[in-house]
């Protein structure tokens, strides 16, 4: 799964959303865009999200999907 990127439209943070800073510029991860793409269509590492950045778009899924409550029922959280 891949979380779309964009550097455009940063004034306002969605709800799905989160900052980012990747290769020298500031951005937005787009987690409601989420997509499912073949490994072999990635041609290049572009640059690499902060471990404080990629816990923000886990929690965002995790709401997205509702997962907290899934785990919650399990008694996994």
């Amino acid at each position: 799964m891949i979380v779309p990127l964009t550097s455009k439209k940063l004034g306002e943070i969605y709800r799905y959303e989160t900052r980012t800073f990747v290769d020298s510029k500031h951005g937005k991860a787009l987690i409601d865009q989420i997509k499912t793409v073949d490994k072999k269509r990635l041609i290049e590492k572009l640059g690499q999200l902060t471990e404080k950045e990629m816990d923000a778009i886990h929690e965002k899924l995790f709401s997205i999907f509702d997962l907290w409550e899934y785990l919650k029922k399990r008694e996994l959280v």
